[in-house]
């Protein structure tokens, strides 16, 4: 199993996780005065803390750090060497704004630049949209895909199979899908 695997399998616990203890709470006595119950609601806020606490229960995990020195958004370490580095966009709509997406542009051009200085290691982007999954897809092989390779024409996208959708509390609007990309 490869680090994208191990990252997005932990990734997909985690937001299971705290979807389902938020529900609980809310059931068992909720301030009404706080009335979102889904990470999807809170963006990077939940899921660090989210994704620390899964990767504690998971011993295929590899030590971890996060945002050394305004490096990547989480690396993966073995024996204090960097082996993976991972950016991460999380909870963004199918169609996300152009702000937004000129972020996740960045995060594949940054990517990018640490497999040109450093190809030894294992570079990621990971993506959370949310929304109908169709539309999802259509957004990733219409628009990110052709962007990303416009802007950067000697990038090699590597796809990691993509776990099954995640359902999130009162999410009319569709689920949420980890999209992870090796960089090269």
């Amino acid at each position: 199993m490869g680090y994208g695997d191990i990252f997005s399998g932990i990734m997909r616990k985690a937001i299971e996780r705290e979807e389902s203890e938020l529900k609980t709470l809310r059931k068992q006595g909720w301030n009404p005065k706080i009335t979102d119950d889904s990470l999807r609601k809170y963006y990077e806020a939940w899921i660090w803390p989210a994704f620390l606490k899964e990767a504690m229960c998971n011993a295929s995990c590899p030590a971890l750090a996060f945002e050394q020195g305004g490096r990547a958004d989480c690396s993966f370490l073995e024996d204090a060497e960097t082996k993976a580095t991972f950016e991460l966009k999380p909870f963004f709509p199918a169609s996300p704004h152009p702000q937004y997406f000129a972020r996740i542009l960045l995060d594949f051009k940054k990517q990018l630049r640490r497999a040109k200085e450093t190809p030894a290691l294992e570079h990621y982007v990971v993506l959370i949209p949310w929304g109908e999954i169709a539309e999802i897809q259509k957004w990733k092989k219409e628009q990110l895909e052709p962007r990303v390779i416009e802007e950067n024409p000697e990038i090699k996208l590597q796809e990691i199979p993509t776990p099954p959708p995640i359902t999130l509390n009162n999410n009319a609007d569709g689920e949420a899908l980890i999209i992870v990309f090796r960089v090269t």
